[in-house]
C-alpha cells in the first residue's frame, strides 16, 4: 500500500495538477490532503478557488461529508481518495485506515461509516 500526503496547498493550482500527475506516475493507492485547501487572503474570490480545487478533490471541501452530493472518501482509478470534512468540537472528523483489514473508517459525531478498500 502507497500513500501520498501532502497539506498547506492554499490554493496554487500547479501544486494540484502535480498532485493528480504524481498519484497516476507513482502508482499511488491514497492520496491524503489534510488541510489548507485554500488561500483566504490575497488570492481568487473563494467561490472561484472551491469551484477549482472541486475539480482536484471530488468536492471534498471541510463540510462536504455533510452536504449533498458530498462525501468523505471517493476512489479515481486505483487511486483513494480520503477526507474527514471539518467538525467542530473536541473530537476532530477523523478516518482511521487499517491497512491490514483494507478497510476505512470515517467517524464524525454522530455518525460512522466504514468502507472496504480492497480491489
Amino acid at each position: 500500500m502507497r500513500l501520498l500526503s501532502t497539506a498547506d496547498l492554499h490554493y496554487r493550482p500547479p501544486q494540484f495538477d502535480w498532485l493528480v500527475e504524481q498519484s497516476a506516475d507513482v502508482d499511488v493507492d491514497v492520496v491524503v490532503i489534510p488541510g489548507d485547501h485554500r488561500q483566504v487572503i490575497g488570492a481568487a474570490p473563494l467561490e472561484v478557488q472551491i469551484v477549482v480545487i472541486s475539480k482536484f478533490c471530488c468536492g471534498h471541501i471541510h463540510q462536504a461529508p455533510w452536504v449533498d452530493g458530498g462525501g468523505w472518501i471517493d476512489q479515481r482509478g486505483s487511486t483513494w481518495m480520503i477526507n474527514a470534512g471539518h467538525q467542530p468540537g473536541p473530537m476532530p472528523a477523523h478516518v482511521m485506515i487499517d491497512l491490514d483489514e483494507g478497510t476505512a473508517e470515517w467517524i464524525a459525531l454522530p455518525e460512522r461509516q466504514v468502507v472496504e478498500m480492497r480491489p
